[in-house]
């Protein structure tokens, strides 16, 4: 038990270390920082868990039917994929954005 906690707070402490050299984001309060420590590492592993599913083998073959790996119908569907997860960002960014600015400090 103790080698789970273990971990888990070594990989939180990865995962908070990318989310601030990534994003640009330094929390200010001492809620800000709970907050960080708090939800870095499920964030983390629930956008992995959507990436995997997202990008699967079983959908990749579904949208081309090719072995190659790289093709224009899988980069369009991975660019697609991309610019939905980028504007549900700035729609959560922009409808908390006084939340946000209290708690961290954005670069």
């Amino acid at each position: 038990m103790i080698r789970v906690i273990g971990t888990y707070i070594v990989v939180n402490f990865i995962a908070v270390g990318l989310l601030i050299i990534f994003n640009g984001v330094w929390p200010r309060t001492i809620t800000g920082w709970a907050m960080l420590f708090t939800l870095s590492l499920p964030i983390y592993i629930f956008e992995e868990y959507i990436g995997s599913k997202l990008f699967s083998g079983k959908i990749s073959q579904t949208i081309d039917k090719s072995e190659r790996i790289i093709s224009g119908p899988r980069m369009a569907y991975a660019l697609l994929i991309g610019i939905i997860y980028l504007v549900s960002m700035c729609i959560i960014y922009y409808l908390f954005k006084g939340f946000w600015h209290k708690h961290f400090l954005f670069h």
